[in-house]
């Protein structure tokens, strides 16, 4: 496919700029028909890799990212950068994307940076990424990074019986915690006496 006509196609996806600013919150617009007809387009391919090539364990891969672009139209993100911040939720087995969710940096005139944060909404998308997947999956977990540590979403995994490993932030209680377990509470990530990683129950 050549670049114009990769561009002409993507370009059939685009929906006019919507406000995601509404009220002081920066918000996610709702995706419009084309792209909702991507989704099932996707769908269909992971129902195809499936039948082809049956696994019967689930682990999504929750992560945020903010993509650097210096297109007019990009908002400043909180790092500072303009770009776009897209979720994606990808099905680690499979090696496939089940679901995203567009995200923009939003910058304020007062140079104040307000923009859909990483830690905001992961319930919603971890629930179309489940929608997403194909029958016949025995387990299904969840990883992601601190981002995903929402009470809300853990809560509702631990409802739905889906085992889940999100990493915490470093707050000074849980770095006190850490630091005064016994060497003895520590064990290999693997097997291997040169191990780099340890892990302990707090």
């Amino acid at each position: 496919m050549g670049a114009q006509t990769a561009r002409d196609f993507l370009g059939q996806f685009h929906a006019e700029d919507l406000p995601l600013l509404q009220e002081g919150k920066a918000s996610v617009p709702a995706e419009s028909v084309p792209l909702l007809g991507l989704a099932m387009a996707n769908a269909e391919l992971v129902l195809d890799l499936q039948c082809r090539r049956p696994v019967k364990t689930a682990t999504l891969d929750v992560d945020a990212t903010v993509i650097a672009c210096d297109k007019r139209a990009a908002k400043r993100a909180y790092d500072g950068n303009r770009g776009y911040q897209p979720v994606l939720a990808l099905w680690v087995e499979q090696d496939v994307i089940l679901a995203d969710e567009f995200r923009d940096g939003n910058s304020l005139p007062s140079g104040l940076t307000r923009w859909v944060p990483a830690g905001s909404g992961n319930r919603r998308v971890v629930e179309k990424a489940l929608a997403a997947l194909p029958g016949g999956i025995d387990k299904i977990y969840l990883r992601g990074d601190s981002a995903l540590y929402e009470h809300d979403l853990m809560r509702w995994l631990d409802e739905e019986a889906i085992g889940y490993a999100i990493s915490a932030d470093m707050s000074p209680q849980l770095a006190e915690c850490v630091a005064a377990l016994p060497e003895d509470q520590w064990k290999p990530d693997q097997p291997e006496v040169d191990a780099i990683r340890e892990w302990a129950e707090v």
